[in-house]
């Protein structure tokens, strides 16, 4: 979408546009840019002590709240100066405005912009893209011109809708003659702070493209950092795991040595049982064929002894 697509209420932007338009070329301008170029016109009156009529618009008080030391400065040389905006001297004629005129025999400038709402904003961006939050990236469309006729027009526009007193000074302002050759040369002295401001700003620029640089780097080497220490716990983790594993091991293996141990004694101890068992028919012929008396009652004994121990439960099995 063009800046002369978009749909705007009646501005300044628009009365410039419909009387002017083959001479504007439109732009986008977010607001870090107007601040940044509205002070270099405003710097130019300072440095130059100039004496013009200055309109200007800020929508609301609190924006011209951070200004205010600057147009106190202008307000001394100029020969009026009229603010526009909610709670300020203008009213809210222009309350979707930024602009600011300056119109003085030598130098003649205005900025004239129109903010953009959410939707028209969202025209300008590809699909799926999403607002960068902060005041400095307000959108505004607007023009830009040190054409002493639309600068002239302006004026006489804006002090249609100010105080008489403003709109006399203006009818005076407008009959003194331009000063081509100054108008010239603060027009490049402008064009000159502007390309400084550039050349400043580009150069902020590598510098930060430097430092963003640096400090992708550092928390590069610092994730690289974070994962080896990782890695480490985790394999301090794993060898102590390993350790207890080791440790339940062996205590498994003595477990079953044990076990083994018990199961072969209990094998032998049925061995000596199933022995005796055995033994036993032999032990009772032997007591029947015995001759000498006090020998068989010994074995008689011996054999009750044997069959008690006999008749008792063998232990479980493990």
């Amino acid at each position: 979408m063009q800046p002369n697509q978009v749909n705007l209420e009646q501005s300044l932007y628009h009365e410039l546009n419909a009387a002017f338009g083959g001479r504007l070329q439109p732009h986008f301008q977010r607001k870090s840019s107007l601040i940044t170029l509205s002070h270099i016109l405003e710097d130019q009156v300072l440095n130059r002590a100039l004496s013009p009529v200055i309109f200007t618009a800020f929508q609301k008080a609190r924006y011209y709240n951070h200004e205010k030391p600057r147009y106190d400065r202008l307000d001394q040389l100029a020969r009026a100066v009229t603010i526009f905006g909610e709670d300020l001297p203008g009213g809210l004629v222009f309350q979707h405005e930024w602009f600011i005129v300056i119109n003085e025999p030598r130098f003649k400038a205005l900025i004239a912009s129109y903010e953009l709402n959410t939707a028209d904003f969202l025209k300008l961006l590809p699909d799926g893209s999403e607002l960068l939050p902060g005041e400095g990236n307000r959108l505004f469309v607007g023009f830009w011109s040190y054409d002493p006729e639309i600068v002239d027009f302006a004026t006489r526009l804006l002090a249609q809708m100010s105080h008489p007193f403003t709109q006399a000074t203006v009818e005076q302002l407008l009959s003194e003659p331009l000063e081509p050759e100054e108008q010239f040369r603060c027009v490049t002295e402008v064009s000159d702070l502007i390309l400084n401001h550039l050349e400043k700003t580009n150069l902020k620029m590598l510098d930060q493209i430097k430092s963003n640089q640096q400090l992708l780097t550092e928390v590069t080497r610092q994730s690289q950092q974070l994962h080896l220490l990782t890695r480490l716990d985790r394999l301090d983790d794993r060898q102590k795991l390993h350790q207890e594993l080791l440790a339940l091991y062996n205590e498994t293996a003595w477990t079953h040595t044990l076990l083994h141990q018990a199961t072969f004694k209990q094998i032998q101890a049925e061995k000596s049982l199933e022995a005796a068992r055995n033994l036993m028919p032999l032990l009772q012929a032997e007591l029947d064929l015995g001759e000498a008396e006090g020998q068989n009652e010994a074995l008689g004994d011996l054999l009750s002894r044997l069959k008690s121990l006999l008749a008792q439960p063998s232990p479980p099995e493990n």
